[in-house]
C-alpha cells in the first residue's frame, strides 16, 4: 500500500499523499508545499494560545480547590483555634475550660482533657519544686 511522505528543505515543508481509487489502485497524488516560516508562525500562535488556555484552566481549578478546601476545613480550623486558645488560657491563667452552650460530647471531653492536663501540669510543677527542695537539702 502506498505511503504518505514528507520532505523538508531549507525554506519549505513538503507533504504528499497518494490518491487511491475504489479498487485500491493508485491514480495520482497530492503534494502540499508550505514555507517553513508560515508553519512556524502558525504553530507558535497555537502554542501560545494553548499555554494561555492551560494557565487559565490551572488558575480556575486552583481557585475552586482552595475555596472547596476552605469550605470543607474552615470549621475544623476555627474549632482547633478555639481549642488552642482555651488550652493556652487554662494553662497560663488557671481555671477550667467551659464547653460552649449546646456543644457536643467532643466539647465535654475536651473540657475534661483540659482539666486533666491542668492537673498534670500542677503535679509536674509540684514534683519539680519538691525535687528542687530536696536537691537544696543535700
Amino acid at each position: 500500500m502506498p505511503q504518505s511522505f514528507s520532505v523538508e528543505d531549507e525554506d519549505n515543508l513538503i507533504v504528499g499523499l497518494p490518491l487511491v481509487n475504489n479498487l485500491g489502485k493508485v491514480e495520482g497524488g497530492v503534494v502540499l508545499r508550505y514555507p517553513i516560516a508560515y508553519v512556524e508562525k502558525g504553530v507558535s500562535g497555537l502554542l501560545s494560545q494553548l499555554l494561555k488556555s492551560i494557565a487559565v484552566a490551572l488558575v480556575a481549578a486552583s481557585a475552586v480547590a482552595v475555596f472547596g478546601l476552605y469550605l470543607l476545613f474552615g470549621g475544623v480550623g476555627r474549632k482547633l483555634g478555639s481549642m488552642e486558645r482555651t488550652m493556652g488560657e487554662v494553662l497560663a491563667v488557671g481555671g477550667h475550660a467551659i464547653p460552649e452552650g449546646g456543644g457536643d460530647s467532643f466539647e465535654e471531653r475536651f473540657a475534661e482533657f483540659v482539666a486533666k492536663t491542668r492537673e498534670t501540669v500542677d503535679h509536674v510543677k509540684d514534683a519539680t519544686d519538691e525535687v528542687g527542695r530536696l536537691d537544696r537539702l543535700m
